[in-house]
């Protein structure tokens, strides 16, 4: 935070600082229309990106690949989408059908042209990632309790919850 001291012609000291760094001070005190404005802010500058509504959250939740969910919302083709990614249209279509996962460099150029965030399409990735290892340490403890009886009591085997 940047702030400039001056002195007044009555000897008072005050305090210049930018409207930012001003309405950070009052967010953090609990000024509701401080933190709107800087709310604000963030939203002008996320570069176009914009909110996903809720049916597209929805259909992701439901299992549909997040590139397809934006892609159909944005109302682009594989081939259009491919083409402003820079990639092949049927790679697109591996990536949507969960036949490959897609380099990290791949889900930028796609998230770019989608106007999404990274973490929007990589999310349904590590939840798949996540729920493969969940599943992968069920099945090792599940074997560690078999082969060594009363000795792997103690060890439970954990299990993704379904919501």
């Amino acid at each position: 935070m940047a702030v400039q001291f001056i002195k007044t012609e009555a000897g008072e000291e005050l305090a210049v600082l930018s409207r930012r760094d001003y309405d950070a001070l009052l967010a953090r005190a609990g000024d509701a229309a401080a933190e709107d404005r800087m709310s604000a802010d963030i939203v002008r500058a996320s570069e176009g990106e914009t909110a996903l509504p809720e049916a597209v959250w929805e259909k992701i939740e439901a299992g549909e690949h997040p590139i397809r969910a934006v892609r159909e919302w944005r109302g682009l083709t594989q081939a259009e989408l491919a083409q402003a990614a820079g990639i092949k249209q049927s790679y697109v279509s591996a990536l949507e059908g969960r036949l490959k996962a897609g380099s990290t460099e791949t889900l930028r150029r796609l998230a770019s042209a989608l106007r999404v965030t990274l973490d929007v399409l990589v999310a349904d990735s590590m939840v798949a990632a996540m729920t493969s290892l969940a599943q992968a340490a069920g099945a090792l403890i599940t074997a560690a309790q078999a082969a060594h009886g009363e000795d792997a009591a103690g060890v439970e085997a954990v299990t993704p919850a379904d919501d």
